[in-house]
């Protein structure tokens, strides 16, 4: 039997590209539209898809994944993100590295190897490319405040998060407060306020700033509605678009040349509906919070490990 490391180096270096296939092949079939021998390849990638890979990949993970498996893993975490990458990288640049990290809300890793691959037909970029464990649950609140600096992320039964003690929702402010208080010169700002600014207005806002993190919310607040989820890979593509732009404008406006782009958590998406006999029961879970991903709850004999 495998190791959880073992999986995600497996994953990083090879069956990423089954996500990447499947998210392609109804990018440009949603463009072209559906024929009657196109439906035919559609149930078969569909088919092959569900059931030789999500199955088979969804069940072996809950087999491996165990609260020793996560506290030994020994590969990089979204927790130690901070410390791990955005405090090395700011000595490495000195006085001059001032760093802006662009977290896009549900940006998979499999999405950001094509938008690394993209990068790097600019003969100017210099970049590296790493996966990281994510937290549990896999959700915005919890993974966006991972992603700050913190020594201890504390969650309660209703999913309200704190850092360190402070509250950290989805609100700038809050991860700003949370932000400052380990790089004093920091801010954090939407990423259509960037998008949008002046030149004048964009130079101000970075001014004295030795740390900026920008947040992007368009992969997952399209996969989230039901009416819009169904363009999850679209958004996947406008999204690569976009932060390749940002980085464009930063450089000319600014002369930034340093930056950090994340995910706050990736996501599992399939065209076909769930099957009422793909999901389970959770009344005599008792869960304190839920929702149609996740779920908390404390833990019942024989039902989790």
């Amino acid at each position: 039997q495998t190791s959880v490391r073992e999986e995600v180096e497996a994953y990083g270096a090879k069956t990423y590209w089954i996500d990447t296939c499947y998210r392609k092949f109804y990018y440009y079939l949603d463009r072209v539209g559906m024929s009657e021998n196109v439906e035919k390849i559609r149930d078969l990638v569909e088919n092959m898809y569900t059931n030789r890979y999500l199955a088979h990949v969804t069940c072996h993970w809950n087999q491996l994944l165990s609260d020793q498996a996560y506290r030994t893993y020994a590969g990089a975490k979204e927790e130690n993100f901070f410390y791990s990458y955005v405090e090395p990288f700011m000595r490495e640049g000195g006085k001059e590295g001032r760093v802006v990290v662009i977290i896009s809300d549900g940006l998979r890793y499999e999405c950001g190897r094509e938008l690394m691959d993209n990068l790097e037909l600019d003969e100017k970029c210099d970049g590296s490319l790493d996966l990281m464990l994510s937290v549990l649950p896999s959700e915005t609140t919890l993974g966006m405040a991972a992603l700050l600096p913190h020594e201890e992320i504390r969650v309660d039964e209703n999913l309200n998060i704190y850092a360190d003690g402070l509250p950290c929702g989805n609100s700038l402010l809050e991860r700003q407060r949370i932000l400052q208080r380990t790089v004093p010169r920091s801010a954090c700002y939407d990423f259509d306020r960037v998008r949008n600014a002046k030149q004048a207005e964009v130079r101000q806002m970075f001014q004295d700033k030795d740390l900026v993190y920008i947040y992007q919310n368009q992969i997952d607040s399209r996969g989230e509605g039901q009416r819009s989820e169904n363009e999850v890979f679209h958004a996947c593509q406008e999204a690569m678009g976009e932060i390749q732009e940002m980085i464009r404008r930063l450089t000319g406006y600014i002369s930034n040349t340093r930056y950090l782009v994340t995910g706050d958590h990736g996501f599992i998406y399939k065209r076909e509906k769930l099957e009422e006999s793909d999901k389970i029961a959770v009344d005599a879970l008792h869960p304190g919070y839920k929702n149609k991903r996740f779920l908390l709850s404390k833990p019942l004999p024989g039902l989790f490990r």
